[in-house]
């Protein structure tokens, strides 16, 4: 099943066909709910993120390779202009473009 998406079959990935969805997906609630990892929205995906600093993304629109940016790269925002009374705790940016790998292409 693996093989035929082009995919090796390793011993973790065996480990989690052979393990039921239900499992997989309670064990990575646990983590994030432990604060070992952190959801990352993309695409219409919910992927998980083992580096839980403060970090933005980079996703390159051609080969779909997601990059950690650090947060000291991208300046604060002025959250002082939102409307309402919002009270903003923490952001995410992705940025999007094309890798360097690529770009080479």
């Amino acid at each position: 099943m693996v093989e035929s998406c082009g995919l090796k079959m390793t011993p973790q990935r065996r480990a989690i066909v052979l393990t039921s969805r239900a499992t997989v997906y309670n064990t990575l609630n646990w983590l994030k709910e432990a604060g070992m990892v952190r959801e990352v929205f993309e695409g219409g995906f919910v992927r998980f993120d083992p580096n839980t600093s403060d970090h933005h993304h980079f996703v390159c629109r051609k080969c779909g390779k997601v990059e950690d940016i650090g947060s000291e790269l991208i300046s604060k925002m002025a959250f002082d202009t939102l409307t309402g009374n919002h009270k903003v705790e923490n952001f995410e940016i992705t940025l999007r473009g094309i890798c360097s790998g690529c770009h080479k292409q």
